[in-house]
């Protein structure tokens, strides 16, 4: 694992995906988050790298703050 980390919102698909894939490459511990539960479980799969997917919808006021809490301290 490695000791930096990010969170990439809506990185399960397009270009919050390939965020992810580029972070991971570059050895990022990287967080995805996104609303869709399904393409998230597909993501981490998709990418080479330290990745794990939290679900996230950014109109619910409490959920960004519950998926942060969630994947752990950030860089």
């Amino acid at each position: 694992m490695s000791e930096r980390r990010a969170a990439v919102t809506g990185g399960n698909k397009g270009i919050g995906l390939a965020v992810v894939e580029r972070l991971a490459a570059d050895g990022l511990s990287v967080v995805a988050m996104g609303r869709d539960p399904e393409a998230l479980a597909k993501a981490p799969g998709t990418v080479a790298g330290d990745v794990e997917s939290v679900a996230c919808h950014g109109a619910d006021p409490h959920s960004p703050g519950a998926a942060f809490a969630a994947a752990g301290p950030f860089d």
